[in-house]
């Protein structure tokens, strides 16, 4: 797991589904021109590789927004993140076939 602060140039952020349906339409929003950010995620892996699903809050002046970080998103000076180890856990994520969504299934 990791938690993390610092600022984003700009990136896009999954504000929850349109409509409360399955399989998930994305609601997402696009920020620019740096934000600041504080947010934790995980880190498993299944047969592509490490799987990073990052939820965080960004905010500018008096807007603020929270949701799952998505596609490329930049660092504005530098964000810090703490991970930690969690041993003896087996876990890994696949997509499930209702949902579409890369979930995580602990074994």
């Amino acid at each position: 797991t990791m938690i993390f602060i610092g600022a984003l140039r700009k990136g896009d952020l999954v504000t929850g589904p349109k409509q409360p349906v399955i399989p998930p339409q994305p609601n997402k929003i696009t920020f620019k021109d740096g934000w600041e950010t504080m947010g934790m995620g995980t880190i498993f892996t299944n047969a592509a590789g490490p799987q990073i699903h990052i939820h965080a809050s960004v905010g500018k002046k008096k807007r603020a927004c929270t949701g799952c970080l998505r596609g490329k998103t930049e660092v504005f000076l530098v964000v810090e993140a703490m991970v930690l180890e969690l041993k003896g856990v087996k876990a890994s994520k696949k997509i499930d076939s209702k949902t579409g969504l890369n979930l995580l299934h602990i074994f």
